[in-house]
């Protein structure tokens, strides 16, 4: 008699929901990330929260430090789960020893320790569909690609671990770029499935191929890898002059295009499933070239001093520089500036003359005869490179969700039309003096949108 499928339970707020070992899909391959808690320091236990999701977990952490109970935060009375969470506090966790082991794992075992340590750094969840997609942390461990593959993140042992108590932190709920998460998901698998082979070979670029060619395959669209590959030459030489780098320069690293290789379903996951309602800056179909783009960021990295890449490199490039790539993953295409409201125009109090000046250049060249976006940003850059990326940020900001492929049918309101006009046929010195006393004027006047006001204040 077949054994039955493995599950696991994930303890919503809304109730349980019981997910099938067929639909849990890991976003890296088995056994490639690892990880050296003793080596690190156990950065992971120094000054950060943790949950207490079941009375087992919290009756092993009590007879380990009976006096743990005063420093537990009572749990919301609005969340059925009752989920506990201890206030842990730095230098080091309560049970941590003095040799950077862990106390509960000593005297009771594994299986006692709480939930975020037991399932930490691959305790990344979320809900797409019927599908949970697994991810590991994006900063806090110092995760390692190793070329053999190792234990600590088997699929296998990570799904036992999951599946023996269940899962008590909340688990949002996210949508896919593709119309059904069937789909994506399985899109997403047979992308991870191709990683293996490419990372032998250290072929980042052949690796974005094979993924343009899979995700042609399941939107229905006919590309070969002939003409895939030349789409990638055409981006390159674009991204080239976006970022302001002479044509002569490698961006060739087999270190960073092996690690690149194994993060790629990771970062797949985070470019192509999103908060319900959160607007979709970059295709599906253009996500290999934003991929490609961090590849190229994290070598520039390199040529400017750093000695070596890792797993939180990369992370950390994305996370301060997501809009860039974003913005970069469409840096060959022909688009259009189709800005919704006047406030689309105007300076915020974060903007200078010159940040002002350069999104009117650039706004000017898209709302006229579209060129190719890399060409727009390069002619209001120039050859400047210092603060080139941070800059990049700023206009992105203004212009991701603002931007559409030359083509679209996606129009500029009524009275944006006339704006988009006076941008088109003012001289430009006229509007550079403009736009001069404008930001003057907003500065001293403190007026901003929300949502320009939170991004500066994130950065």
């Amino acid at each position: 008699m077949a054994e039955p499928e493995r599950s696991v339970l994930i303890q919503g707020p809304d109730g349980p929901v019981r997910i099938l070992e067929k639909n849990i899909y890991f976003t890296f391959e088995t056994g490639r990330l690892a990880y050296d808690c003793r080596t690190c320091g156990a950065q992971c236990c120094r000054g950060h929260a943790y949950q207490v999701g079941s009375s087992n977990e919290l009756a092993a952490q009590l007879s380990t430090e009976p006096m743990l109970g005063m420093f537990i935060q009572a749990p919301s009375r609005s969340d059925p789960r009752r989920v506990l969470t201890v206030r842990n506090l730095k230098p080091a966790c309560f049970m941590l020893t003095a040799d950077g082991q862990c106390s509960i794992h000593l005297k009771h075992g594994f299986t006692a320790k709480p939930e975020t340590c037991r399932l930490f750094p691959f305790n990344q969840f979320s809900l797409v569909g019927d599908f949970l997609v697994v991810a590991p942390h994006p900063s806090l461990c110092p995760l390692e690609v190793s070329h053999e593959l190792r234990s600590e993140s088997d699929h296998a042992l990570l799904l036992t671990t999951m599946s023996e108590s269940g899962i008590f932190q909340r688990v949002p709920r996210l949508d896919s770029s593709l119309p059904r998460a069937r789909d994506a998901v399985a899109l997403e698998r047979r992308i991870l499935s191709l990683a293996p082979k490419h990372f032998a070979d250290a072929d980042s670029e052949g690796f974005a191929v094979a993924q343009m060619l899979a995700t042609s395959g399941a939107c229905e669209t006919s590309g070969s890898a002939g003409d895939i590959g030349w789409k990638v030459a055409a981006w390159k030489s674009a991204l080239r002059l976006m970022v302001g780098v002479e044509s002569g320069r490698s961006f060739a690293d087999a270190n960073v295009s092996r690690l690149m290789i194994a993060m790629t379903p990771v970062l797949r996951a985070r470019l192509a499933f999103h908060p319900p309602g959160q607007a979709v800056y970059v295709p599906i179909d253009r996500v290999p070239f934003a991929i490609l783009a961090l590849e190229h960021f994290a070598v520039l990295a390199v040529t400017a001093g750093m000695q070596s890449v890792s797993y939180q490199t990369i992370m950390g490039l994305y996370r301060h520089y997501e809009t860039v790539i974003k913005l970069a993953a469409l840096a060959d295409v022909r688009v259009r500036w189709v800005p919704q409201s006047r406030r689309d125009f105007a300076p915020t109090s974060i903007d200078t003359t010159e940040s002002y000046g350069t999104f009117l250049t650039v706004a000017r060249r898209l709302a006229s005869d579209p060129p190719r976006l890399a060409d727009a940003i390069d002619e209001a850059f120039g050859n400047e490179t210092l603060g080139r990326l941070d800059r990049l940020d700023q206009l992105a900001r203004r212009l991701l969700g603002r931007i559409v492929p030359e083509r679209s049918s996606v129009r500029a309101t009524a009275t944006c039309r006339v704006g988009c006009w006076v941008l088109r046929s003012a001289p430009r010195e006229l509007l550079m003096s403009a736009a001069s006393r404008r930001v003057m004027r907003t500065r001293r006047s403190g007026l901003d949108s929300p949502e320009l006001r939170s991004a500066s204040r994130s950065r």
